[in-house]
């Protein structure tokens, strides 16, 4: 093959690779975006990196507000779909919640995976972006 030819065939595999990882994440989103999630999925493992200063009742808050911002999480989805939300704690704190979604027994669940307040730079970078109500 000519390197012209190696290179055409290594961006049809990228392309390729790129469009079955959004058909993916499009899949995923639809059940957050169309509230098809019957609840949370919590247990020891992910309780003691979830519960950083950070209640339980208010995580899963975050996920009930019309405000609240999910995006993949692209950079940690190698094993997994991992999503990204961020928004306004029950107390009213900026929060970033990392979570991936979770089928058991027919049921989608999130299963939040890490979470923590958002430290004042980065509230001060999104916050023009979540008016507090």
């Amino acid at each position: 093959m000519t390197d012209l030819a190696d290179s055409e065939q290594l961006r049809e595999q990228a392309k390729q690779a790129v469009d079955r990882f959004v058909r993916r994440f499009d899949d995923s989103y639809r059940l957050l975006a169309y509230h098809s999630v019957n609840g949370f999925d919590w247990d020891e493992g992910n309780s003691a990196k979830c519960w950083n200063r950070l209640s339980k009742e208010e995580i899963e808050y975050l996920f009930q507000q019309p405000g609240v911002l999910i995006a993949p999480d692209i950079k940690h989805s190698q094993d997994e779909d991992r999503y990204l939300a961020i928004g306004i704690s029950s107390q009213q704190r900026y929060i970033f919640v990392a979570f991936t979604l979770r089928n058991k027994q027919d049921e989608i669940l999130i299963r939040p995976i890490s979470a923590r307040y958002m430290r004042d730079t980065e509230v001060q970078k999104y916050g023009q972006n979540f008016p507090k109500t």
